[in-house]
């Protein structure tokens, strides 16, 4: 994304928000005594995917949850190849036939499009009428989604992050 193009990002949610919810549910379907895992991503090429693997990796060092990464692989975008008990990010209507406790994906994660949407609508609106600018330390109500402040972004930019995925 282009930082000069913009006053401010919504962003869908946190690369850390992100990292800290997935390990939360490895450690969650893994159980107290902790064990391995693998990290299984679409493709080696996607910036997103590698800054949430990235995230993971950070938020174990921080954290020891007695959780040991043993590989990283990539099943180039076609889930057929993904047959194995997991979690993460991705599409319900691509996954519903996965999703449960009797699958292998026990639950999945995304952000909220609705509170996404109002969350940009409130955004527009504080910039529109001069309650924020755009500049990291803004702070404005979105309604009864509450409080939100203007943070730096990745690329250099400004963004809103609404919260972890849910």
């Amino acid at each position: 994304m282009n930082a000069d193009s913009r006053l401010v990002h919504v962003n869908q949610t946190g690369i850390t928000e992100i990292g800290s919810c997935l390990v939360d549910a490895i450690v969650d379907i893994a159980g107290e005594e902790g064990g391995e895992f693998a990290i299984l991503s679409a493709t080696s090429q996607a910036v997103n995917q590698n800054a949430w693997v990235k995230a993971i990796q950070t938020e174990l060092e921080k954290n020891d949850r007695g959780l040991t990464l043993v590989k990283i692989a990539y099943d180039d975008d076609e889930f057929q190849k993904s047959d194995v008990l997991l979690t993460g990010l991705g599409l319900p209507s691509e996954m519903k036939d996965y999703i449960g406790e009797d699958n292998v994906c026990p639950y999945m994660f995304l952000w909220n499009p609705g509170d996404l949407g109002k969350l940009a609508g409130y955004t527009a609106a504080a910039l529109a009428t001069g309650e924020i600018t755009g500049v990291v330390g803004d702070k404005y109500t979105a309604g009864n989604l509450g409080e939100y402040t203007i943070v730096t972004a990745k690329e250099g930019g400004t963004e809103v992050i609404p919260g972890p995925p849910f």
